[in-house]
């Protein structure tokens, strides 16, 4: 008896061929992938409460590496009060990193609907701002002992329109990523699957 071939998978994992188009591997409501044999649970919906992907995880940290690097860059140079052709020279690269990558891992969530997990990094970039705007304050020279006040009223004045920028970005590149044009590499003449959730 002749065995179906198996199916092609794109580079990144997220689509299969399936003889006529592209289809996600990921059912439309999450909690399932299609292996290229069976549908099996994904593991952060297995169980009782909501769990955030091993994977979101992991490249949200580096997002938030490269989101915070400038921030005690430029109080550095600040402080130091160094020209301002040095602080062009410094700070500018490191915010275009900050905003690229955060464009790209807006992207990389988008493409993959993970909108709740975008809600969550736009709230974890705030408080990371907010927190190293913090400390900038309170490390700065205080001859009057008045940076806590000024940077606990700081953080309050600046919380919302830091969040609006952060989800701004983040926003931008899930819509480029959720929009892009799926993978057209491999081709595998495949069947849909007779089981399982409907994928659309």
């Amino acid at each position: 008896m002749e065995q179906a071939p198996h199916p092609s998978f794109s580079p990144d994992g997220e689509w299969w061929w399936s003889g006529t188009d592209w289809m996600s591997t990921v059912s439309p409501d999450g909690r399932w992938r299609w292996t290229g044999a069976q549908w099996t649970p994904l593991p952060h919906v297995q169980g009782s409460g909501y769990r955030i992907p091993r994977q979101v995880i992991r490249d949200g940290a580096i997002w938030l590496v490269l989101f915070g690097l400038w921030a005690p860059v430029v109080a550095v140079l600040a402080l130091n009060e160094v020209s301002v052709r040095v602080f062009l020279a410094l700070g500018a690269p490191l915010g275009a990193v900050a905003v690229l990558s955060t464009l790209l891992f807006g992207g990389r969530l988008g493409r993959r609907g993970h909108w709740r997990e975008l809600g969550l990094a736009a709230l974890a970039g705030t408080a990371e701002l907010l927190f190293l705007y913090g400390v900038a304050m309170v490390v700065s020279p205080d001859p009057n002992n008045t940076n806590d006040i000024a940077a606990g009223a700081g953080v309050v004045i600046l919380s919302v329109p830091t969040l609006l920028v952060v989800a701004s970005l983040l926003g931008l590149g899930g819509l480029v990523g959720r929009w892009s044009p799926r993978p057209r590499r491999f081709r595998c003449a495949r069947p849909l699957p007779d089981r399982g959730p409907e994928l659309k």
